[in-house]
């Protein structure tokens, strides 16, 4: 492996473990961070923070459940 991409969600919990991940990793591998709660439309926008989105009733991110046009961004320029 020489690169990695890092694509958690957007709670607490995921962007905790991003930069976790991206300070052990990078230190070997080229890393490219994507952000889900900063991309254009995400839910995160419209609330300061997890618990706030879900309270506004707001249908979070992650991984699993972005928009497949991210999937394919994504796809077309990192895979």
């Amino acid at each position: 492996v020489r690169r990695c991409i890092i694509f958690m969600d957007g709670d607490d919990a995921g962007k905790e473990g991003t930069l976790k991940v991206y300070k052990t990793l990078s230190n070997f591998l080229e890393c490219k961070v994507l952000k889900l709660w900063a991309m254009k439309g995400s839910p995160y926008a419209k609330a300061k923070n997890s618990t706030e989105a879900k309270a506004l009733g707001l249908e979070l991110w992650d991984p699993g459940n972005c928009p497949q046009w991210i999937i394919n961004t994504i796809k077309e320029r990192y895979i």
